[in-house]
Protein backbone atom coordinates (compact mmCIF):
# COMPACT_ATOMS: atom_id res chain seq x y z
CA UNK A 1 0.00 0.00 0.00
CA UNK A 2 1.42 3.91 -0.60
CA UNK A 3 1.69 6.29 1.65
CA UNK A 4 -1.05 7.83 -0.47
CA UNK A 5 -3.68 5.62 0.53
CA UNK A 6 -3.26 6.22 4.06
CA UNK A 7 -5.90 8.82 5.74
CA UNK A 8 -4.56 12.01 6.39
CA UNK A 9 -3.37 12.52 10.33
CA UNK A 10 -5.95 15.80 10.37
CA UNK A 11 -8.57 13.26 10.43
CA UNK A 12 -7.60 11.57 13.50
CA UNK A 13 -7.03 14.89 15.35
CA UNK A 14 -10.09 17.65 15.95
CA UNK A 15 -7.72 19.71 17.78
CA UNK A 16 -5.25 20.40 14.41
CA UNK A 17 -8.93 20.95 12.53
CA UNK A 18 -8.57 24.61 10.42
CA UNK A 19 -10.65 27.30 13.04
CA UNK A 20 -13.06 27.61 10.46
CA UNK A 21 -13.70 23.83 10.45
CA UNK A 22 -13.49 23.83 13.99
CA UNK A 23 -16.38 26.19 14.35
CA UNK A 24 -18.80 24.39 12.57
CA UNK A 25 -18.77 21.57 14.85
CA UNK A 26 -20.28 23.75 17.76
CA UNK A 27 -23.99 25.27 16.91
CA UNK A 28 -23.77 29.13 17.71
CA UNK A 29 -25.31 30.45 20.58
CA UNK A 30 -28.93 31.38 19.90
CA UNK A 31 -28.81 35.02 19.69
CA UNK A 32 -24.96 36.24 20.11
CA UNK A 33 -23.57 34.89 17.29
CA UNK A 34 -20.24 34.16 18.87
CA UNK A 35 -20.47 37.50 21.02
CA UNK A 36 -20.78 38.91 24.21
CA UNK A 37 -23.71 41.32 24.49
CA UNK A 38 -22.81 44.43 26.20
CA UNK A 39 -25.23 46.53 28.61
CA UNK A 40 -24.96 50.29 29.34
CA UNK A 41 -27.82 50.31 32.25
CA UNK A 42 -25.99 47.75 34.35
CA UNK A 43 -28.13 44.16 33.37
CA UNK A 44 -27.08 41.36 32.50
CA UNK A 45 -28.01 38.78 29.96
CA UNK A 46 -30.61 36.53 30.06
CA UNK A 47 -32.41 34.11 28.00
CA UNK A 48 -35.57 36.37 27.72
CA UNK A 49 -33.80 38.65 25.83
CA UNK A 50 -32.19 37.65 22.65
CA UNK A 51 -29.70 40.80 21.36
CA UNK A 52 -28.31 43.76 22.39
CA UNK A 53 -31.22 45.87 21.26
CA UNK A 54 -33.21 44.07 23.34
CA UNK A 55 -30.90 45.56 26.41
CA UNK A 56 -30.90 49.20 25.05
CA UNK A 57 -34.72 49.36 25.09
CA UNK A 58 -35.14 47.83 28.69
CA UNK A 59 -32.70 50.84 29.34
CA UNK A 60 -34.74 53.42 27.95
CA UNK A 61 -38.05 52.49 28.87
CA UNK A 62 -36.42 52.20 32.44
CA UNK A 63 -38.23 55.03 34.75
CA UNK A 64 -35.90 57.96 36.16
CA UNK A 65 -36.09 58.54 39.83
CA UNK A 66 -38.10 60.97 41.11
CA UNK A 67 -37.03 64.41 41.64
CA UNK A 68 -37.98 68.16 42.68
CA UNK A 69 -38.17 70.79 40.00
CA UNK A 70 -36.13 73.45 39.92
CA UNK A 71 -36.61 77.28 40.16
CA UNK A 72 -34.66 76.99 36.35
CA UNK A 73 -36.86 74.39 35.01
CA UNK A 74 -40.40 76.53 36.15
CA UNK A 75 -42.41 79.17 33.86
CA UNK A 76 -45.29 81.21 35.31
CA UNK A 77 -48.86 79.43 33.98
CA UNK A 78 -47.14 76.11 33.54
CA UNK A 79 -49.58 73.27 32.84
CA UNK A 80 -49.52 69.99 34.34
CA UNK A 81 -49.16 67.98 31.09
CA UNK A 82 -45.37 70.47 30.89
CA UNK A 83 -43.80 68.78 33.93
CA UNK A 84 -41.30 65.69 33.57
CA UNK A 85 -43.41 62.40 34.47
CA UNK A 86 -40.50 62.05 37.61
CA UNK A 87 -41.40 64.91 39.03
CA UNK A 88 -42.22 65.06 43.01
CA UNK A 89 -45.66 66.69 44.17
CA UNK A 90 -46.40 67.67 47.27
CA UNK A 91 -49.01 69.37 49.94
CA UNK A 92 -48.21 72.57 52.21
CA UNK A 93 -50.15 73.22 55.41
CA UNK A 94 -49.72 76.65 57.15
CA UNK A 95 -50.45 78.93 59.80
CA UNK A 96 -49.42 81.76 61.44
CA UNK A 97 -49.67 82.07 65.18
CA UNK A 98 -49.22 85.19 67.55
CA UNK A 99 -48.63 84.73 71.21
CA UNK A 100 -49.70 81.17 70.49
CA UNK A 101 -53.00 82.47 69.12
CA UNK A 102 -53.63 81.20 65.46
CA UNK A 103 -53.92 83.78 63.25
CA UNK A 104 -54.36 82.46 59.75
CA UNK A 105 -54.61 79.03 58.45
CA UNK A 106 -53.70 78.40 54.29
CA UNK A 107 -53.27 75.12 52.20
CA UNK A 108 -50.63 75.55 48.88
CA UNK A 109 -51.88 72.62 46.76
CA UNK A 110 -49.87 70.40 44.09
CA UNK A 111 -46.70 72.29 44.64
CA UNK A 112 -43.94 71.17 42.38
CA UNK A 113 -41.20 73.48 42.98
CA UNK A 114 -38.81 72.59 45.08
CA UNK A 115 -39.05 73.98 48.80
CA UNK A 116 -36.25 76.57 48.60
CA UNK A 117 -37.57 77.78 45.65
CA UNK A 118 -40.85 77.92 46.48
CA UNK A 119 -40.21 79.82 49.84
CA UNK A 120 -39.03 83.03 48.25
CA UNK A 121 -41.23 82.74 45.02
CA UNK A 122 -44.21 82.61 46.49
CA UNK A 123 -45.17 81.59 49.89
CA UNK A 124 -42.37 84.10 51.62
CA UNK A 125 -44.89 86.97 50.25
CA UNK A 126 -48.27 85.94 51.19
CA UNK A 127 -46.77 85.34 54.44
CA UNK A 128 -46.26 89.05 54.47
CA UNK A 129 -49.19 90.37 52.67
CA UNK A 130 -50.90 88.34 55.69
CA UNK A 131 -49.50 89.95 58.48
CA UNK A 132 -49.96 93.76 56.54
CA UNK A 133 -53.29 92.98 56.41
CA UNK A 134 -54.13 91.58 59.69
CA UNK A 135 -51.61 93.56 62.24
CA UNK A 136 -53.11 97.32 62.59
CA UNK A 137 -48.79 98.89 62.51
CA UNK A 138 -46.08 97.79 61.16
CA UNK A 139 -43.30 96.66 63.59
CA UNK A 140 -45.81 95.40 65.89
CA UNK A 141 -45.26 91.31 65.99
CA UNK A 142 -41.44 90.14 65.39
CA UNK A 143 -40.76 86.41 64.11
CA UNK A 144 -39.78 83.81 67.23
CA UNK A 145 -39.69 80.71 65.56
CA UNK A 146 -40.43 78.48 62.17
CA UNK A 147 -41.15 74.50 62.58
CA UNK A 148 -41.83 72.39 60.02
CA UNK A 149 -42.94 68.58 59.66
CA UNK A 150 -42.54 66.54 56.49
CA UNK A 151 -45.19 63.26 56.36
CA UNK A 152 -45.70 61.21 54.05
CA UNK A 153 -49.78 58.76 54.85
CA UNK A 154 -47.74 55.70 55.38
CA UNK A 155 -48.12 53.90 58.61
CA UNK A 156 -44.75 52.55 58.20
CA UNK A 157 -42.36 56.31 58.01
CA UNK A 158 -42.30 58.46 60.77
CA UNK A 159 -42.34 62.57 60.40
CA UNK A 160 -39.03 64.77 60.22
CA UNK A 161 -39.62 68.02 62.49
CA UNK A 162 -37.39 70.55 62.03
CA UNK A 163 -37.04 73.72 64.28
CA UNK A 164 -35.60 77.22 62.62
CA UNK A 165 -35.22 80.55 64.70
CA UNK A 166 -37.06 83.55 63.16
CA UNK A 167 -37.62 82.78 59.29
CA UNK A 168 -33.93 81.61 58.81
CA UNK A 169 -35.33 78.38 57.51
CA UNK A 170 -32.58 75.48 56.11
CA UNK A 171 -34.56 73.59 53.27
CA UNK A 172 -31.85 71.08 52.95
CA UNK A 173 -33.09 68.60 55.27
CA UNK A 174 -36.83 68.85 53.87
CA UNK A 175 -35.99 68.52 50.69
CA UNK A 176 -33.57 65.71 51.26
CA UNK A 177 -36.48 63.87 52.96
CA UNK A 178 -39.14 64.29 50.29
CA UNK A 179 -36.64 63.00 47.77
CA UNK A 180 -36.27 59.79 50.01
CA UNK A 181 -39.91 59.60 49.89
CA UNK A 182 -40.48 59.66 46.74
CA UNK A 183 -40.66 56.19 45.73
CA UNK A 184 -44.24 56.24 47.75
CA UNK A 185 -45.14 59.00 46.03
CA UNK A 186 -44.40 57.18 42.76
CA UNK A 187 -46.48 54.60 44.22
CA UNK A 188 -49.22 56.93 45.26
CA UNK A 189 -48.69 58.11 48.62
CA UNK A 190 -49.01 62.02 49.56
CA UNK A 191 -46.95 64.02 50.69
CA UNK A 192 -46.69 66.89 53.15
CA UNK A 193 -44.91 69.92 55.02
CA UNK A 194 -46.99 71.03 57.89
CA UNK A 195 -45.43 74.91 58.65
CA UNK A 196 -45.75 77.25 61.59
CA UNK A 197 -45.26 80.98 61.60
CA UNK A 198 -44.51 81.79 65.26
CA UNK A 199 -44.77 85.58 65.80
CA UNK A 200 -44.83 87.16 69.22
CA UNK A 201 -45.80 90.81 70.29
CA UNK A 202 -43.10 93.28 70.26
CA UNK A 203 -42.66 94.12 74.55
CA UNK A 204 -41.93 97.96 73.43
CA UNK A 205 -45.43 97.98 72.13
CA UNK A 206 -46.75 96.25 74.88
CA UNK A 207 -46.09 99.24 77.34
CA UNK A 208 -47.68 101.76 75.14
CA UNK A 209 -51.04 100.02 74.84
CA UNK A 210 -51.61 98.09 78.52
CA UNK A 211 -53.14 101.20 79.34
CA UNK A 212 -50.81 101.13 82.69
CA UNK A 213 -48.96 103.91 82.01
CA UNK A 214 -51.85 106.97 82.38
CA UNK A 215 -55.79 107.15 82.46
CA UNK A 216 -57.10 105.96 79.72
CA UNK A 217 -57.84 108.83 77.68
CA UNK A 218 -54.67 110.65 77.62
CA UNK A 219 -53.07 106.85 76.77
CA UNK A 220 -55.79 106.48 73.66
CA UNK A 221 -54.49 110.06 72.37
CA UNK A 222 -50.63 109.25 73.35
CA UNK A 223 -51.71 105.64 71.19
CA UNK A 224 -53.32 107.67 68.32
CA UNK A 225 -49.92 109.90 68.59
CA UNK A 226 -47.48 107.76 68.47
CA UNK A 227 -48.95 105.87 65.36
CA UNK A 228 -49.22 108.62 63.08
CA UNK A 229 -45.37 109.60 64.08
CA UNK A 230 -44.72 105.73 63.11
CA UNK A 231 -46.67 106.45 59.96
CA UNK A 232 -44.78 109.18 59.00
CA UNK A 233 -41.31 107.86 59.57
CA UNK A 234 -42.62 104.58 57.44
CA UNK A 235 -43.60 107.17 54.42
CA UNK A 236 -40.18 108.75 55.01
CA UNK A 237 -38.46 105.27 55.33
CA UNK A 238 -40.15 104.27 51.85
CA UNK A 239 -39.05 107.23 49.99
CA UNK A 240 -35.45 107.46 50.91
CA UNK A 241 -34.58 103.27 51.48
CA UNK A 242 -33.18 104.55 54.67
CA UNK A 243 -34.25 104.23 58.00
CA UNK A 244 -35.00 107.64 59.53
CA UNK A 245 -33.33 110.25 61.11
CA UNK A 246 -35.86 110.60 64.36
CA UNK A 247 -35.78 106.97 64.90
CA UNK A 248 -32.51 107.18 65.52
CA UNK A 249 -33.22 110.27 67.34
CA UNK A 250 -36.24 108.37 69.90
CA UNK A 251 -34.11 105.15 70.20
CA UNK A 252 -30.89 106.66 72.37
CA UNK A 253 -34.17 107.60 75.09
CA UNK A 254 -35.92 104.08 74.91
CA UNK A 255 -36.44 102.66 78.27
CA UNK A 256 -34.14 99.60 78.52
CA UNK A 257 -35.72 98.58 81.89
CA UNK A 258 -38.55 96.02 81.62
CA UNK A 259 -39.71 97.25 85.27
CA UNK A 260 -39.91 100.64 84.21
CA UNK A 261 -44.13 101.91 83.54
CA UNK A 262 -43.20 105.95 82.36
CA UNK A 263 -43.33 104.85 78.73
CA UNK A 264 -41.28 103.67 76.19
CA UNK A 265 -38.88 106.47 76.78
CA UNK A 266 -37.34 107.84 79.23
CA UNK A 267 -34.68 110.02 80.90
CA UNK A 268 -32.00 107.62 82.98
CA UNK A 269 -30.36 109.79 85.67
CA UNK A 270 -26.60 108.76 84.92
CA UNK A 271 -25.72 109.30 88.97
CA UNK A 272 -28.81 107.93 90.66
CA UNK A 273 -29.75 105.95 87.97
CA UNK A 274 -33.58 107.41 88.76
CA UNK A 275 -36.11 107.49 85.68
CA UNK A 276 -37.79 110.28 84.72
CA UNK A 277 -40.76 110.54 82.31
CA UNK A 278 -40.42 112.68 79.32
CA UNK A 279 -42.97 115.22 78.48
CA UNK A 280 -44.65 115.36 75.08
CA UNK A 281 -43.12 118.97 74.83
CA UNK A 282 -39.73 117.20 75.86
Amino acid sequence: MTTDSYPDERDFQPHLLEPEDQDSQYAPTTGYHGRTPASSCGLSPSPDYHSEHDLEDLCQHEPERPRLLQLSEWHDGMLSDELPANCIQYAIEWKVTVNKKVLSRDTEEDVVLTPSAYWPKTLKGKLERLLEGNIPRKGRVRSDDTSIAVSVNDRSQRDLMKRFDHLDIDWTAVEKQLLKWGELFRRGKKLRLSITFKYVEDDSLHKITSGRVEKRGRSSVTKRMLNERDAQLDAEENVSGQESIWRGVYNPMRCPSSSCHLGPHCWQDPHGKKHYKLRSHQ
